[in-house]
């Protein structure tokens, strides 16, 4: 919806919209290293142009299988500079297993990129806390005829839709235990 929203309102290339999702259950492949890889990427899409950092960093390393994590924060870094605007979003940050001090300092370091704007959204952590410091935070609760119906469309395409007495109950746990989250 965010993503959208921003594509809608900046449809040029010359203001790119960056995602990077983090889930759990992929924390093995989501290193820094490929979290930037992937930002680079999204990067050259959306604007269909190629920095002169960014060729002679895949000329340098077009045999290595790894390339520094320290050369690729550069080059995104001097790839963003490169824009009037860049909107950098990192969904469940909160998931992501990597929370290494050099990568949060890297992280840290987007905010100093003053066309850079980022969104965020992540459960509290103290971890986050500590990346976001003093940033507008906004909590957002869904409501319980939200997850409701969220739940109940769930079931209804698992192999339980014709057990409507294990579904409430099902329903009814998740709501009680979820607390809008």
């Amino acid at each position: 919806m965010v993503i959208k929203y921003l594509r809608d309102k900046y449809p040029s290339a010359k203001v790119p919209v960056l995602l990077a999702f983090f889930n759990f259950c992929e924390g093995s492949t989501q290193t820094p290293a490929n979290v930037v890889r992937s930002l680079l990427a999204q990067l050259l899409r959306q604007s269909g142009r190629v920095s002169d950092m960014l060729m002679a960093l895949y000329e340098r390393y077009a045999h290595s299988p790894h390339l520094p994590l320290e050369d690729l924060w550069s080059t995104l870094h001097s790839d963003i500079a490169s824009f009037d605007r860049v909107f950098i979003i990192f969904d469940a940050l909160d998931e992501y297993v990597y929370g290494s001090e050099g990568f949060v300092n890297d992280f840290q370091n987007l905010f100093k990129l003053p066309m850079t704007s980022l969104f965020v959204t992540s459960r509290p952590t103290s971890l986050n806390k500590a990346i976001l410091g003093n940033f507008a935070q906004l909590e957002i609760l869904a409501r319980d005829s939200e997850l409701r119906e969220y739940i109940q469309t769930r079931l209804s395409e698992s192999r339980f839709n014709n057990r409507p007495e294990l579904c409430n109950e099902v329903v009814q746990t998740i709501l009680h235990q979820s607390n809008g989250v």
